[in-house]
């Protein structure tokens, strides 16, 4: 049940921008440009373990990657 969850959410950002694109496409581009996923990854697997070593090790390899 919260893997859906967490899939429903992510649909709903995706749509969201996607309606914005046609509205106001300048803010739909800044939705869409912020680090949406990171941030939503990090929160899930806090919620999800509650373990902040996992999450320490999850939010290093993402700084690592993003250059």
């Amino acid at each position: 049940m919260w893997f859906l969850g967490k899939i429903l959410i992510s649909a709903l950002i995706i749509a969201f921008a996607s309606w914005l694109s046609g509205q106001k496409s300048f803010l739909a581009g800044f939705i869409v440009a912020l680090p949406v996923v990171s941030v939503l990854t990090i929160l899930f697997s806090f919620l999800q373990y509650r373990d902040m070593t996992k999450i320490n090790e999850l939010s290093l390899s993402i700084l690592v990657s993003v250059p």
